[in-house]
């Protein structure tokens, strides 16, 4: 995997006792128990090459809730990788390239490169909005339709 070099706002993955935890002064702070990972995927958005753009997603498996962490984060390597041989999968990675927003599904295999989000421009109808809009584009996120259905189905 290609990356910019680590920078300390990114913050630090690490996995310990069964527990996937996250710091950083930039993105917060949480803990996710292996156990309540359904899915796991990346996105993309435009806004580098000098803040983070790159992030891991660890969706639960109830509520189309989810963490995040900087792919830029201290120690993201070794706890994908120590991810990976628990859920057996191989956790890699990959939109290094991509210069838009874009995601995709790693785990699980079943999903794998499908769309983990889709992105739609937040607008509005009043004049201030649509300025708005045009000088600082906001994007919402919301779980791709596989991502949801295989959701609904695991309940």
């Amino acid at each position: 995997m290609s990356r910019h070099t680590t920078r300390p706002d990114s913050g630090v993955l690490w996995l310990r006792d069964g527990v996937l935890r996250y710091r950083s002064p930039e993105h917060g702070s949480w803990n996710l128990r292996l156990h309540d990972i359904a899915v796991i995927g990346e996105y993309k958005t435009d806004a580098g090459p000098y803040i983070d753009d790159w992030f891991m997603v660890f969706v639960h498996p109830v509520g189309h809730r989810w963490h995040e962490s900087s792919v830029y984060a201290e120690g993201t390597d070794a706890a994908l990788a120590e991810l990976g041989r628990a859920v057996g999968a191989d956790l890699k990675p990959g939109l290094d390239q991509a210069t838009g927003f874009t995601s995709r599904v790693l785990w699980p295999v079943s999903l794998r490169e499908a769309g983990l989000f889709k992105f739609s421009k937040q607008g509005g109808l009043y004049l201030l909005q649509m300025l708005r809009q045009w000088f600082t584009p906001r994007v919402e996120r919301r779980l791709g339709a596989k991502v949801r259905e295989y959701l609904h189905r695991r309940r």
